[in-house]
């Protein structure tokens, strides 16, 4: 038995229809499939789109010269319960320092910590209960030092143990509300690197000490960069280390189980031959699992790659050109996505976060700078980047060090001028069996700007093709698309050569018919009674047997209901549509199959 398709559809009181996006301010999706624009968006690239009905070229980051003098080791810290981020700061033999933010990247009020006989790492955190962090920090020892909350009282140090610290970090590993520490030490005599957890018995005054994992390995030691987080939200722990194997470093999550510590996991490095790696947990898809990026460093290149949880299979590389010395993750745009923040040996840039599935990660070189082979050995150096809300914007900032490249840091935040350019995907638009009209939009192009836009298309939301050529003026879509193609996307993109000036976009227009067929009375088809309030009738003669199906769908192609299903005789045949459950409009019966398209229209009125 031959098979024909009936398809009853809502239209307007005409058979075109347009979908039309005003707003954009809900932010990115990651290119979902839609059948109403609303105010989310695909994806974007240097776009600002928070305010209510703008969509206009994003704000640049501009860099600050800090004068305080270059960093070994750099931690963003809470010193004084302001609004501002400060920073701790190691300078080099044994001295730290605090350098307290008043939002003026030029004006840092410096203080003296202390000193120790040398320090490998520094960290920060609460350890005493109120709400004001504490230093952290050693080599030869794991010391700590009180912050007297009084910029003219000195910080005093607390040594807790003596051991070989390469790592650590602060988190409340019991939940008692008191902050412990996490770190490692590297325990040559034995060739082993331990994890060990002391743990805060009250005011930072009194410590216990326990074992939680040991890697024996000859010559096993572990790096200077640690990180720690609960990956799913349970009640285990995970820690990221890197840890001396052969052939190279290797990135290790040791994860607590119910009969104890053990290595979860034991990860390719970032990069072939890698000395060092630095490991970070951070949420990069906004699936609500925290996944693990590691920056990594070798005799010829750098790269970052990122580590999808919660099992940390490998899933995407960063290629940076360039060996990584620090890394950090913030949301310098407010989009909800976090960017990936590097310092290289002979440049700093960021990985901006578009949420494209076809560009993800799009790289932007900050600074270089050409390496001159008298800079300071940093093959043990570590958080280069210290990410913070240093001018108390709400928006994070962050400040990289330069000691070997002339004692200087740079802070990097958003400005007042626009970027240069910018590009954003919409959310992939569904229309069943469309027939494309126009392709229109409103904006203002001010002078030394430009505006224009992409379009694609096919029955795949996976494989839309490649984009269009530039379209700087309204357009017929059907140039572009092709009839019975159900889904679109569109793509603007805005430049500028004056960093004052920006195009903006109000309005987006996309005219179609959505059933893509003229009104006809092909099969002898006929509905009534119209206008109808409640019951209507279909009548359709078939030359010969079928299987047929009667569907309602909404304007924008939404399946809202199913009238028949099943085999119908050669002949006449009346099927009966309820039509009290839908709204007053117009409704277009649509009837496909032995070759021939047919369809009319019935009013609903209530």
């Amino acid at each position: 038995m031959k098979s024909t398709a009936i398809v009853l559809m809502i239209t307007g009181m005409v058979l075109g229809a347009s979908m039309v996006q005003t707003d954009w301010s809900g932010g990115p999706s990651g290119e979902i499939t839609t059948m109403n624009w609303g105010s989310d968006f695909g994806s974007c690239l240097g776009m600002g789109w928070q305010t209510q009905g703008e969509l206009h070229l994003g704000t640049a980051l501009d860099d600050a010269k800090v004068s305080i003098g270059g960093s070994l080791l750099l931690r963003a810290c809470n010193a004084n319960g302001d609004s501002f981020t400060d920073m701790l700061s190691h300078i080099g033999y044994g001295y730290m320092y605090l350098y307290l933010s008043d939002g003026d990247p030029y004006l840092w009020e410096p203080h003296t910590i202390g000193s120790a006989d040398s320090i490998v790492t520094i960290f920060a955190g609460d350890l005493t209960g109120d709400g004001l962090d504490e230093a952290i920090g050693g080599a030869t020892s794991l010391y700590w030092w009180e912050n007297p909350n009084d910029p003219n009282q000195a910080w005093q140090k607390r040594v807790i143990d003596t051991i070989n610290l390469t790592g650590g970090t602060v988190v409340d590993y019991d939940g008692d509300g008191k902050n412990d520490i996490i770190c490692m030490n590297n325990d040559y005599l034995n060739d082993s690197a331990r994890l060990q957890l002391y743990r805060n018995l009250g005011g930072g005054l009194t410590w216990t000490k326990s074992v939680l994992y040991i890697h024996d390995v000859a010559g096993g030691y572990s790096g200077p960069e640690m990180a720690a987080a609960y990956i799913t939200g349970d009640e285990n722990l995970s820690v990221a280390v890197k840890l001396a194997q052969e052939p190279a470093s290797m990135v290790n999550v040791l994860r607590e189980g119910p009969s104890g510590w053990y290595a979860f996991k034991v990860l390719s490095p970032p990069c072939i031959n890698t000395l060092r790696v630095y490991p970070s947990f951070v949420d990069l898809d906004n699936d609500g699992v925290a996944d693990l990026m590691a920056g990594g460093q070798s005799y010829d290149y750098g790269r970052i790659r990122w580590y999808k949880g919660p099992e940390f299979y490998p899933y995407y590389n960063l290629e940076t050109n360039d060996n990584v010395y620090g890394l950090a993750s913030i949301d310098f745009d407010s989009d909800g996505d976090m960017d990936i923040i590097y310092r290289g040996e002979n440049s700093v840039g960021m990985f901006e976060n578009t949420r494209s599935p076809q560009e993800r990660f799009v790289q932007r070189v900050l600074m270089e700078y050409p390496f001159d082979g008298d800079g300071l050995d940093l093959a043990d150096a570590g958080g280069l980047v210290a990410p913070g809300d240093f001018d108390g914007n709400g928006v994070e900032d962050f400040v990289c060090s330069f000691y070997d490249r002339g004692s200087n840091l740079y802070w990097w935040r958003l400005g007042e001028d626009y970027c240069s350019s910018g590009w954003l995907n919409s959310d992939i638009l569904y229309v069943y069996d469309a027939s494309w009209g126009d392709l229109t939009w409103d904006a203002s192009v001010p002078a030394e700007t430009q505006l224009y836009f992409q379009v694609r298309g096919s029955d795949n939301p996976g494989n839309l093709g490649e984009w269009s050529e530039l379209l700087y003026a309204p357009i017929d879509l059907s140039t572009y698309l092709a009839a019975g193609e159900s889904y679109m996307q569109y793509r603007v993109t805005m430049l500028s050569d004056n960093p004052s000036v920006s195009p903006q976009l109000n309005s987006v227009t996309v005219s179609y018919d959505p059933l893509g067929v003229e009104e006809n009375t092909g099969f002898g088809l006929r509905v009534f009674p119209s206008p109808v309030a409640s019951v209507a009738t279909v009548s359709l003669t078939l030359p010969e047997p079928a299987e047929c199906t009667v569907t309602v769908y909404s304007l924008d192609g939404r399946l809202v209901g199913t009238v028949s299903d099943g085999s119908l005789p050669a002949g006449e045949s009346a099927l009966q549509w309820d039509a009290s459950s839908v709204p007053s409009g117009v409704y277009f019966v649509r009837v496909s199959g032995l070759g021939l398209n047919a369809g009319v229209r019935l009013v609903v009125v209530r």
